[in-house]
């Protein structure tokens, strides 16, 4: 019996990998009967939760205070937002920590100089490359019809193609991801809605 499950298995991996829509037998236990599943083809779309958006793999996101509309990398694998700062001073105002940065887009080659209050610091480890630590603010943005206030980490990002990257803590509850499409959510208007 396992090696006709593993063999009817092998079969449907290789049709699928070869891009056909398959079913493979499953046994349900001891002497259970079989059932059919089903094995979606790839690179098809799942079903998009109800009151989720669905965003793609990039997508517009507008700074609010710097009245910038950047690009944005969605990455799951991330916790915190990031954006692209330059020129970090911190100071202190009314005897609490606070951060001047410049944002710069990359595409217009506009930047604002922006004051925020510092929400926190964190740590960040990256693959073969010591930690290090990064300030984090909150700033109001607008992605699609969803407008809200989210925090970023203040970093570098010159090497990196978009000066902007969207992490778990904005998308949680928010919008599934599908890395198949790219700037689902560009034809929506900047007027957005309370997250």
């Amino acid at each position: 019996m396992k090696r006709i499950l593993l063999l009817s298995l092998m079969v449907g991996a290789g049709m699928l990998l070869a891009g056909g829509c398959v079913s493979h037998q499953e046994q349900s236990g001891a002497g259970g009967a079989a059932r059919t599943v089903p094995v979606p083809e790839t690179g098809e779309s799942a079903p998009v939760p109800a009151g989720l958006l669905l965003v793609g793999e990039t997508e517009y996101v507008t700074i609010v205070p710097a009245g910038m509309r950047m690009a944005a990398r969605i990455d799951t694998g991330a916790t915190t937002s990031s954006i692209g700062a330059y020129d970090i001073k911190r100071f202190e105002r009314d005897g609490k920590p606070w951060v001047k940065f410049t944002v710069r887009d990359p595409q217009t080659g506009k930047s604002a100089r922006l004051s925020e209050p510092v929400s926190r610091t964190i740590e960040v480890k990256q693959h073969g490359a010591p930690a290090r630590k990064r300030l984090v603010v909150s700033l109001p943005v607008i992605m699609g019809p969803v407008k809200t206030r989210t925090e970023f980490s203040l970093a570098d990002r010159s090497t990196f193609k978009y000066p902007v990257l969207i992490g778990r803590s904005f998308l949680k509850g928010v919008a599934v991801v599908d890395v198949n499409q790219e700037y689902v959510l560009s034809s929506v208007g900047s007027e957005g809605n309370e997250k």
